[in-house]
């Protein structure tokens, strides 16, 4: 049991340094761009860099309260891809959290089994285990994220629950080349080489007046040395109470 929660441990702290360079690679990206080589247009990568971190923020040390919804289609076989021959398999992971600065609730599920997780402030440890973990739920997206940012192409505008966002629709198959192919490599080194990540599509909305990442809508082509091909998808809704 000791071995588990340290190897556990170690494979948290693993992921919570990968979030921070996925962010990096993402400022790094944005940083002093207004346009595409080429003149192809925007390039919008730091404004969506800039609204996940900003959501991360809010649900890990915001003062106002706010609702999280999540759902995947994804791998979900924690033995992929480090064991020799295991394969991906598919499954569901939902969550629904209501944050504030004195609780979190969450309810964490996967293929129909449900997990809740209740913490406050007074209980220290918990506490922060249950913010790093929404943290930690929201890597896929943002690792995501990171990989198709700079294919995003303003989509116009919606209201979604009272918040008025600005639309960007992402592919990766229009981004520009030199880009597409410096987010691959650095997706790889992200996943150990043992997985490539080989298109990202999908929407993401962000609120107009503070730039905060409010919705994505995901889909993922992933496949292996091994021959093993398979499509994922994220979606994650966050809004105030």
């Amino acid at each position: 049991m000791i071995t588990r929660q340290r190897t556990e441990k170690t494979a948290g702290f693993t992921r919570r340094m990968l979030a921070v360079l996925v962010l990096a690679l993402l400022a790094l990206a944005g940083c002093g761009r207004s346009s595409l080589p080429g003149g192809r247009g925007k390039d919008y990568s730091k404004k969506i860099n800039t609204g996940a971190g900003m959501l991360t923020k809010a649900l890990t040390e915001g003062k106002d309260p706010m609702h999280l919804s999540m759902k995947s289609e994804q791998n979900v076989n924690p033995k992929f891809p480090d064991t020799a021959g295991s394969k991906p398999v598919m499954g569901s992971r939902t969550l629904e959290a209501d944050v504030s600065p004195t609780e979190v609730d969450m309810v964490e599920g996967t293929d129909g089994k449900s997990r809740e997780t209740k913490a406050t402030p007074a209980q220290g440890m918990q506490w922060a285990f249950a913010r790093s973990g929404l943290s930690m739920r929201l890597l896929g997206g943002n690792l995501l994220l990171a990989f198709a940012a700079v294919s995003a192409k303003e989509a116009g505008s919606d209201n979604i629950f009272g918040i008025t966002t600005d639309k960007y629709d992402l592919d990766t198959a229009n981004a520009d080349a030199s880009k597409r192919a410096a987010f691959a490599m650095s997706t790889n080194l992200m996943m150990g080489g043992k997985t490539k990540l080989d298109l990202v599509k999908g929407s993401v909305w962000l609120d107009q007046s503070s730039g905060r990442l409010v919705k994505y809508d995901l889909h993922a082509e992933y496949s292996d040395k091994e021959g093993n091909a398979w499509k994922e998808h994220y979606e994650a809704l966050a809004t105030p109470k």
